[in-house]
């Protein structure tokens, strides 16, 4: 793991990626009341324009485990957060 190498700032992910697939958050099944928060949860973030500063507090700075992964934003995520009305 990058983060985690001894050396880690001599190393960076290149070329292109292996897929564009989407990703998603994993949570218990048949809880819809738990579905309805986390969709509202998003909805918020995006509409409060936090999307990016998230983004940006656990890719990209010190974590509280004291690594950075250092992994900027994709173009494909830049313009579904510019969809989203986010900043760039």
């Amino acid at each position: 793991f990058i983060a985690m190498a001894k050396n880690a700032s001599d190393m960076k992910v290149v070329g292109e990626y292996l897929s564009y697939d989407p990703y998603g958050l994993v949570f218990r099944r048949d809880d819809p009341a738990f579905a309805a928060v986390v969709e509202r949860t998003f909805a918020r973030m995006a509409s409060e324009r936090r999307l990016a500063e998230l983004y940006n507090k656990w890719f990209l700075r010190r974590l509280p485990t004291g690594e950075t992964l250092n992994l900027p934003m994709s173009p494909q995520l830049e313009e579904v957060f510019r969809m989203l009305g986010q900043p760039e």
